[in-house]
């Protein structure tokens, strides 16, 4: 399968209000070399927005072949969409989904990306997938990336189906820079067997580029050593900051049936925060992310226990502490459900009575710590 993407347009402004259309061919061929279901991120960012610069608004539409892929959802955590006051998506029949976002109050800054896009390969092995800027913003019909600025900006538009392998297209001051960015080495993609569960306990990851992990502690009194290999990755799992140096602190072990601690493989890469999803043969389960410290000697104490055994149609939670509330919620941040006001150790959710394919986790627990993972059906 390869991505290709043609057709960019990308508005830049010379004086305030001011608006200039460039327009660009691009090509990108990656191979990949396993099929089935896979997600890709598409990233859209602007470069670092400056103190100086007045962004409010963006606009945009990314065109897409529904044969071959699905559209899931915006995905907003790590981006500088994250804590704007409205954002909006919409899918049309023809596989265009529109992107909307602005805030009122403040102006967008920074350099993340200003938002993701998340889908889901659904065609059979070594399909070709089109993404393709399609459906103009009202506002202007030249346009197909609409960014306002108050002052010469700098934009990029980023398509990334490996994180190791991305393209950047880059406008600076009307000077334009093509090429392929090689992203090295917070994210740990493990792969679960259906029917394995989940617990977590403390695994502390190489700051090197290199796949390192130190012995995971079962207990008090034994140890298990979890080897990460180079492999090629199953899922895009982090929308973030692109080259942070902060190092990586997993808390996770996976077991069997049976209690034994099975292998997992995976890759690294270097983000300022770390998220880890686990792939079973029927189903796809985000499992937790962790804020990370400065202190590259400093890492958290584990959380409270937590296991998760992902079946076909439910999740069910057992925690080695009470649990006293759990909260469910969209990728907007909407309250969807809530299970509170009683203590205890295990929970079952029915996934069919969760609407969104993405959805959050907040846990709660007696003794005042909180816990919260990403799930996706």
């Amino acid at each position: 399968m390869c991505i290709v993407v043609t057709g960019i347009y990308i508005p830049v402004t010379t004086d305030a209000w001011a608006q200039r259309t460039q327009e660009l061919d691009i090509k990108v061929d990656t191979i990949i070399d396993y099929c089935g279901d896979k997600n890709i991120v598409v990233l859209i960012n602007a470069g670092e927005i400056s103190e100086n610069d007045k962004l409010n608004l963006y606009e945009f539409s990314i065109g897409f072949d529904k044969s071959k892929v699905k559209f899931i959802d915006v995905l907003k955590s790590g981006t500088l969409s994250e804590n704007l006051e409205y954002v909006i998506s919409g899918i049309q029949d023809t596989g265009v989904v529109r992107v909307s976002g602005f805030n009122v109050t403040k102006y967008i800054k920074g350099n993340k990306p200003i938002i993701g896009l998340l889908f889901r390969y659904v065609g059979v092995c070594n399909q070709k997938v089109y993404f393709d800027n399609r459906f103009t913003p009202e506002t202007n019909e030249n346009a197909k990336i609409k960014f306002e600025y108050s002052k010469i900006g700098e934009s990029k538009l980023q398509i990334v189906d490996k994180p190791e392998r991305s393209l950047k297209i880059e406008f600076s001051n009307d000077t334009i820079k093509v090429g392929l960015s090689e992203l090295i080495k917070s994210v740990l993609i493990p792969n679960v067997p259906i029917g394995s569960s989940t617990k977590w306990l403390s695994i502390k990851l190489g700051l090197e580029n290199q796949f390192v992990i130190d012995s995971a502690k079962l207990n008090d009194t034994s140890k298990v050593s979890l080897s990460i290999k180079n492999d090629i990755l199953h899922y895009v799992s982090k929308v973030g900051n692109l080259g942070g140096s902060i190092p990586t602190s997993l808390y996770m072990r996976w077991i069997n049936n049976t209690g034994e601690p099975i292998g997992i493989t995976g890759q690294i890469i270097n983000y300022d925060t770390c998220a880890c999803i686990s792939k079973a043969v029927s189903d796809t389960l985000y499992i937790a992310r962790e804020e990370l410290s400065s202190n590259r000697d400093n890492y958290s104490e584990p959380p409270n226990l937590i296991e998760v055994i992902h079946n076909s149609n439910v999740w069910e939670l057992k925690s080695s502490e009470d649990m006293l509330r759990v909260s469910v919620y969209n990728v907007l941040g909407t309250l969807i459900r809530q299970f509170d006001e009683r203590s205890y150790k295990t929970l079952i959710i029915d996934k069919r009575n969760i609407p969104n394919e993405i959805s959050f986790l907040r846990i709660e627990f007696v003794n005042g710590k909180t816990t919260t993972m990403k799930l996706i059906k």
